[in-house]
């Protein structure tokens, strides 16, 4: 069955809108935390198809290593194609991942001049395969990058994460791969990521 990009960006934001529907992508390989936002706006950057922003709690000051911890805010940038992930696919990522760094800045000054919150940017690749063993290691190899392969059939959708260990083929671990009838409503964000981004830091 043939699924559009489109498609596959409604069932994965559609599920992720509440806790029901994330539990069902959980179980079928993907896990999705905090407000999740859709065509995010990044300017001279690009539009990046979906992206989550948690807040997870006081963490060491990457700054400054040896001071307190302070609050952390993990952003992910999810990348989604039809057809197989590459280098391509990667370096798109890449630059909107470097657009949501200059919209959220990875750091906040206080009164005194020193940090008292951080944003951390994480990176994911969804498409239905890898494109060659270049694109594997430098996607499995790289900090804060993960990928996954989906797959679409008459049962529904389902993901398996890319390790170091996987070859990049389309038919990877398919033995292990799940499915799952997702929950879809419409839902419209009533908060801007900016927005979103100034309200936790107030948490």
């Amino acid at each position: 069955m043939e699924l559009s990009e489109k498609d596959l960006e409604d069932s994965i934001y559609n599920a992720a809108i509440d806790s029901y529907g994330r539990l069902f992508l959980e179980e079928r390989g993907l896990t999705l935390n905090g407000k999740i936002f859709r065509q995010v706006n990044l300017g001279d950057y690009g539009i990046a198809d979906l992206i989550t922003i948690h807040y997870i709690g006081k963490k060491k000051n990457i700054h400054n290593p040896d001071g307190k911890p302070i609050k952390t805010i993990l952003i992910t940038v999810y990348e989604l194609k039809k057809g197989l992930v590459g280098l391509a696919t990667y370096g798109q990522l890449h630059r909107y991942m470097r657009g949501v760094q200059e919209l959220a800045k990875t750091t906040r000054a206080n009164k005194s001049g020193g940090v008292d919150i951080q944003v951390w940017i994480n990176g994911t690749l969804i498409g239905d395969g890898i494109e060659s063993i270049d694109a594997w290691d430098l996607i499995t190899s790289s900090p804060g990058m993960s990928a996954y392969i989906y797959k679409f059939g008459f049962d529904g959708l389902s993901f398996i994460q890319i390790e170091r260990d996987h070859m990049p083929t389309r038919a990877i671990n398919e033995d292990i791969i799940k499915s799952v009838d997702f929950k879809a409503r419409e839902f419209i964000s009533t908060r801007s990521i900016g927005e979103y981004i100034d309200f936790l830091k107030k948490k």
